[in-house]
């Protein structure tokens, strides 16, 4: 009898139990899809903030916790960034005892047709208004982004009401992300974890994300078969204690992705009208980038290669040819440093303004190696720069473009080899050797031909804009000048050597030169040196010229140019003098002293004219101001 007892009661509590249960279900469902019918869910979580936004067009549950849904979209932003996630459909585990604490915990999450859209704000729009362009439009936030005011200080702890977000075991199919003007389109599979309390932690667990589809900058293809996968980790962190760049100390990240691209078009975007264009430039790249909590690994490298790639420069010669480009870590750690490669083996230079026919110049064996710094969180420096090329100029007529005259160069041809070696710290030295043949321009108003070859060593420190010029050099065996339609050589040619070349800035703002030039006869030279003919005549009648050595100082200094005669003796002759021109003035003004066996003559060069002082006694020149202004004439 008692255990009959027993047994009914036994039965009468699992009744109980069951008819609690399927009450406590019916109740649930009955609850829980007029909360996800009627959007209460969207509007409990949202609350009054404007700055989180959760939308769920439709969802439907059976079981506790577990929700099917439709049409999700879930929109953030802050004072510097603004998002939206959006799913077509997804199968979600919700845990239902956290809710009364704020959070929204869903620790599983299947979905379809992810949509990622991000952006962040700008002070204004000016300078970048192609690509504001191009970035996602946010439902709910205005267009432009703009900063809206001051940053608002973090809520206190006795007025913070937000809600926590965590998802866990993610693994959703992608669709569409746009970062920015970068806009993702195919198919792609995101999987990993997150944690968000607003201001006051955040953090992403290990997440992947695999693509193969292509990338797009509004209706230009950036690139085409885009595979891969990027991998990447956040570190939990206070956000109120992390500001800028600093957030990516707090950055971990795996990328290895392959692509096409179809052209350099979209390099449009960030060029101004007179700035660096590059177009065509078919090829193939290839990234692998690895980080450790901000600081570069070693294995991270990229590759881009193009058989045919166009860079032009408004007012300047263009480059057209095959090229490689490289860039790879080659010191690894927070102090990191990257390597940064150019390659080709010929380009061709080309100018809007070169007449038909003209063979165009080519730089051979180019070979550019920049090392820079690599800290995510500062501006890159670069820390080292070693060049070589070597340079072919078929026809310098085609320099006639470029330096914007008709007739400058009739002819002649020249090559080059230049290399550049720098590090931080140290003088950056170049070599410059160059070598023409029967270059034929005009200088002066008169028609000069000319072979040789020039040798020069230079150097340069970055830290004080100084420079100097170790070696220069230049061997002119051949030499002439076309007076009344015929050609008087030089005899032996010429040669011209510095003895001092210092400068500052780049371009030299300033310099301080002096320069030694010889010859076996200055004579076939003095029309090109002399316009005045009075002069001239003077000097081809009355002197004796012969064996010429002379010494040239050039000064210029932000007010003046000046070029002192200090030093010059032809034959019997003897000259001395010095040149100067205000920058801001045409005009040249000078004063010459020239001295033989059988007279001293005085030149004074003055508002484009030239008067002759015959048989000036021998202190004339040094009677001279140590200044000479234009107004200022010996009498």
């Amino acid at each position: 009898m008692d255990q009959q007892r027993i047994r009914a009661w036994i039965r009468r509590l699992l009744l109980g139990a069951c008819l609690t249960l399927l009450g406590a279900q019916l109740v649930y469902l009955l609850a829980a899809n007029t909360i996800l019918r009627t959007r209460s869910l969207d509007r409990w979580i949202t609350g009054s903030t404007k700055d989180l936004s959760l939308k769920v067009e439709s969802g439907w549950t059976l079981w506790p916790g577990r929700v099917h849904v439709r049409g999700v979209e879930l929109h953030f932003a802050d004072h510097n960034l603004q998002f939206s996630v959006a799913l077509d459909s997804a199968v979600v585990d919700l845990a239902l005892w956290q809710l009364p604490q704020k959070t929204f915990h869903l620790t599983r999450v299947r979905g379809q047709g992810v949509r990622y859209l991000f952006r962040h704000r700008v002070k204004d729009s000016e300078g970048i208004e192609r690509r504001l362009a191009l970035y996602p439009k946010i439902a709910g936030y205005a267009d432009p982004p703009l900063f809206e005011g001051p940053a608002q200080p973090p809520l206190s702890d006795a007025d913070y009401n937000l809600w926590t977000v965590q998802l866990d075991n993610v693994d959703v199919a992608v669709r569409e992300l746009w970062f920015l003007e970068f806009h993702f389109t195919g198919q792609g599979r995101a999987r990993g974890a997150f944690r968000l309390q607003p201001q006051r932690d955040a953090r992403t667990d290990a997440c992947s994300l695999s693509l193969d589809g292509a990338l797009h900058a509004g209706d230009q293809t950036i690139a085409s078969k885009l595979t891969g996968r990027i991998e990447a980790q956040l570190d939990r962190h206070d956000p109120r204690l992390v500001k800028g760049a600093e957030i990516f100390k707090k950055l971990s990240f795996d990328i290895d992705l392959h692509a096409d691209l179809p052209d350099l078009g979209f390099s449009r975007l960030y060029s101004h009208d007179d700035g660096i264009r590059l177009r065509r430039g078919a090829g193939r790249v290839s990234i692998r980038a690895q980080a450790s909590h901000g600081a570069w690994r070693s294995n991270t490298a990229l590759s881009y290669v193009t058989t045919d790639v166009a860079i032009s420069q408004a007012h300047a010669p263009g480059v057209t040819g095959a090229l490689s480009l490289s860039a790879k870590i080659v010191k690894p750690g927070v102090d990191s440093r990257l390597q940064l490669s150019a390659a080709s083996r010929q380009l061709l230079l080309s100018f809007a303004g070169t007449a038909k026919r003209v063979e165009h110049p080519r730089a051979r064996d180019l070979q550019i190696v920049l090392t820079t710094t690599a800290d995510l969180t500062q501006p890159i420096r670069v820390t080292a720069m070693d060049a070589h090329l070597r340079l072919a100029a078929p026809a310098l007529r085609w320099l006639n473009g470029p330096l914007d005259s008709e007739d400058l160069f009739s002819n002649g041809s020249a090559t080059a080899n230049a290399q550049v070696h720098w590090s931080e710290g140290k003088l950056a030295r170049v070599q410059i050797a160059m070598n023409a043949k029967e270059a034929a321009f005009t200088l002066g108003g008169r028609a000069v031909q000319t072979s040789g070859a020039l040798d020069s060593r230079l150097s340069y420190d970055p830290r004080t804009h100084r420079g100097d010029v170790q070696r220069l050099a230049l061997e002119l065996p051949l030499l002439a000048v076309a007076v009344a339609g015929t050609w008087k050589s030089v005899p032996g040619g010429l040669r011209v050597r510095t003895e001092r070349f210092a400068w500052r800035g780049l371009p030299p703002g300033s310099f301080r030169s002096r320069f030694a030039l010889d010859t076996d006869s200055i004579k076939p030279l003095v029309p090109l040196l002399i316009s005045s003919s009075l002069v001239r005549g003077l000097a081809l009648t009355v002197f004796k010229l012969g064996q010429t050595h002379a010494v040239v100082e050039v000064d210029r200094s932000v007010a003046l140019l000046e070029m002192r005669l200090t030093h010059a003796q032809s034959g019997s002759v003897r000259a001395s003098g010095v040149l100067t021109k205000e920058n801001n003035d045409h005009d040249v003004c000078g004063w010459f002293f020239i001295n033989s066996a059988t007279v001293n003559v005085g030149l004074v060069l003055q508002a484009g004219t030239t008067s002759v002082k015959p048989f000036v006694p021998n202190d004339w020149w040094r009677r001279r101001p140590t200044t000479l202004a234009c107004e200022r004439t010996p009498s």
